[in-house]
């Protein structure tokens, strides 16, 4: 085989592989993506805060007792769903800010060990906004995933799992 033949059956099978990955893993990947940027920049102490405080609105979220201001936002499903996204958000980030301030300090001696946490904390926020998406928040009403992912993430069994597993990381990346 020559390298010119070698080099096009290599191109050939990435554009299968690209036109083949659902847009959700590219989705998925620039939460991340930005995920991991917020945690590297403001560091784990505050990416964890943001972990902590999905739980916390998803909570308050979920017990929220005055459903008749969704009708402020208008008769469509997206401007409803838009103000409780919304809702949720301002939730999230007061609760981020004010556990922020709580978590005293961070004990990270080497630049790796950062790296990996920060990894850890912003697949962990990933996975239980995918969870949030398809069990609390209406997000579907903008975009629909594709099956597999929704399978996953539909499933309580593995909801809970996927719940309470960034739990658990979490035990082992914030000191005291």
């Amino acid at each position: 085989m020559s390298a010119s033949t070698t080099a096009s059956s290599f191109v050939h099978s990435v554009q299968g592989f690209v036109a083949n990955v659902p847009i959700d893993v590219f989705a998925i990947l620039a939460v991340f993506g930005l995920l991991f940027a917020y945690g590297m920049h403001f560091g784990c102490r505050r990416i964890s805060a943001v972990l902590i405080g999905l739980y916390v609105a998803g909570f308050i979220f979920q017990a929220f007792p005055f459903d008749s201001l969704w009708s402020v936002a208008g008769d469509t499903t997206k401007a409803v769903a838009g103000v409780q996204i919304g809702l949720f958000l301002v939730i999230l980030g007061a609760v981020a800010i004010l556990l922020g301030n709580v978590i005293s300090r961070e004990l990270l001696p080497f630049r790796m060990q950062k790296w990996i946490y920060v990894g850890i904390l912003a697949a962990s926020i990933c996975a239980v906004l995918l969870v949030f998406m398809h069990h609390i928040l209406p997000l579907n009403v903008f975009y629909v995933f594709s099956e597999p992912i929704r399978g996953i993430f539909n499933s309580m069994q593995y909801a809970f799992w996927i719940l309470i597993a960034p739990l658990v990381l979490l035990f082992f990346t914030v000191r005291h």
